[in-house]
């Protein structure tokens, strides 16, 4: 498959006959082997078992079919003439398999994605609707401490605040005194 970290094909499985036989290293070999070339071109490719630089030994194999995977890598396998057409179904197959995995990689993060954005949206909506909120409930407000009073209400009346409060420093006793408030405190503000 391809690394797409390296840019480099990589054996991702195989079997004990392609480890002892195949020269890996020559077919994926980036730039120059021919599995780099398949996967370039997308072109299948045939190698007999007289190229001893890439197989040797792999009986009864008589061809190495070199099956590109797309952007996926290649299917390489060592099989008989007979075979040829099994060996393009597997690879097509294979693509296919691929390409799903893929599809439905990129539909879980979009879906991921969409619940986060209707997360946030959400969030957005339930703050504007507080923003409404406690600018409704100044309209009626005429003291400041009125409107510190229907700031507090308000924004305890949605499900986003337990408490609510506007405080105010006392320089003589370096301390801040709070004002209003709303919401469950539970002794909260005497206490700090």
């Amino acid at each position: 498959l391809l690394d797409e970290e390296t840019g480099e094909l990589r054996s991702v499985s195989s079997t004990a006959d392609a480890r002892t036989h195949l020269d890996e290293e020559a077919l994926l070999a980036t730039g120059s082997g021919a599995g780099w070339e398949v996967f370039l071109s997308g072109e299948p490719r045939v190698i007999d078992d007289t190229d001893h630089r890439v197989f040797e030994g792999l009986a009864p194999t008589e061809r190495l079919f070199l099956e590109p995977l797309g952007r996926h890598g290649l299917f390489v396998a060592g099989a008989t003439a007979e075979e040829s057409d099994f060996i393009e179904i597997i690879a097509e197959t294979l693509k296919g398999m691929f390409d799903r995995i893929e599809r439905e990689s990129l539909l879980n993060e979009r879906e991921t994605l969409l619940a986060e954005q209707n997360e946030r949206l959400g969030r957005l909506e339930r703050i504007n609707r507080v923003v409404r909120n406690v600018a409704a409930g100044l309209v009626g407000a005429s003291t400041r401490e009125e409107i510190e009073a229907a700031v507090c209400r308000e924004l305890v009346d949605t499900d986003l605040y337990t408490l609510a409060w506007v405080g105010e420093y006392d320089p003589s006793n370096e301390e801040v005194c709070p004002r209003a408030s709303a919401g469950t405190e539970r002794g909260y503000l005497d206490a700090i």
